[in-house]
Formats: structure tokens, sequence, C-alpha cells
């Protein structure tokens, strides 16, 4: 469908289609970004969540401060 049949079948401009349809072109590039990132390699997530486990053991225990 071209642009013009497009805003015709929406009832609105043609400026106003290609706004909308850049706006939804982003919205989706954001959302949908994080999935084709590069995944960082395993030794740095395993050190990562090394951390994340080892603070949470510290505010288990009360030590988070020492």
């Amino acid at each position: 469908m071209s642009a013009e049949e497009a805003a015709e079948a929406l009832g609105i401009t043609v400026p106003a289609l290609k706004s909308r349809l850049l706006r939804a072109r982003l919205l989706l590039r954001e959302s949908l970004g994080r999935h084709f990132e590069e995944p960082r390699p395993l030794p740095t997530r395993i050190l990562d969540s090394a951390k994340r486990l080892r603070n949470m053991m510290k505010v288990m225990t009360g030590t988070a401060g020492r």
C-alpha cells in the first residue's frame, strides 16, 4: 500500500502518516534492541553474577556496610 493509500485509509495526511511510522519504528527499535546486542563473554557474566550474589549475601547477613 502506498503512503497516500494508507493515509487515506486512516483518515490522516501523508506527513502525519510518515511521522507515525517513524515513531513506530523508533519504539520498535528501542524495545527489540536489547535482544540484538552483542552478548557479554561468559567469564564476565559469571563474575557479574558472583558480585551480585556476594552483595545479596552481605545484605542478608547484615554485613553490607563492612
